[in-house]
């Protein structure tokens, strides 16, 4: 609950039953009220609990906010949201761009929450169409979420397949050479 947007989502729950938040949830009530009151914190212990099973793309978007931070800390020097127009057309955005250095290619991030066989095809798709119109030595990185799941081994082998560096969560600290100019 140390994030921006967590805490954010946290006070809009606690807010919507009336309650304050401390260091624990608070609600004061009187003789008369106390069962409606008794009732919305109840629900808003509910409701905070289900913060931990938010829906995906919350969650992704939890995690990339997760990601930014990590670099941010890293004092990794990169632009966030970044569009590129493939051969396609079509606009793929990606989460984070690392600027090259004399000494290291520019770096396209994406990061993928639930890493999977459709998120990886979703991201070698978006790199094919994309790598022409970024430097010829540009490195696709893929910073995988494996808190709560391991990446699929086929997910990884397709993204090996297309020269796509992989950064497991986990393993992340190990990989900030990467990342640094």
């Amino acid at each position: 609950m140390k994030s921006s947007k967590r805490q954010a989502l946290l006070k809009q729950v606690v807010n919507g039953f009336g309650l304050e938040l401390g260091e624990e949830l608070k609600v004061t009530a009187t003789a008369e009220n106390f069962p409606l009151r008794k009732h919305n914190l109840i629900q808003s212990i509910l409701a905070v609990n289900d913060m931990f099973y938010l829906a995906n793309p919350t969650v992704e978007s939890l995690f990339c906010e997760d990601v930014t931070q990590w670099l941010e800390d890293s004092n990794v020097s990169f632009i966030s949201r970044v569009g590129f127009v493939g051969k396609t057309g079509y606009n793929h955005i990606f989460d984070h761009v690392v600027p090259k250095s004399k000494i290291k290619p520019e770096r396209v991030i994406r990061s993928i929450n639930n890493p999977s066989r459709d998120r990886a095809e979703g991201f070698i798709m978006a790199w094919l169409d994309t790598k022409e119109a970024r430097s010829e030595n540009a490195m696709p990185i893929a910073i995988l979420n494996d808190r709560d799941k391991s990446p699929t081994a086929g997910s990884i082998q397709a993204l090996q397949s297309y020269n796509i560096h992989h950064i497991l969560w986990s393993d992340r600290d190990s990989h900030k050479q990467l990342l640094t100019a």
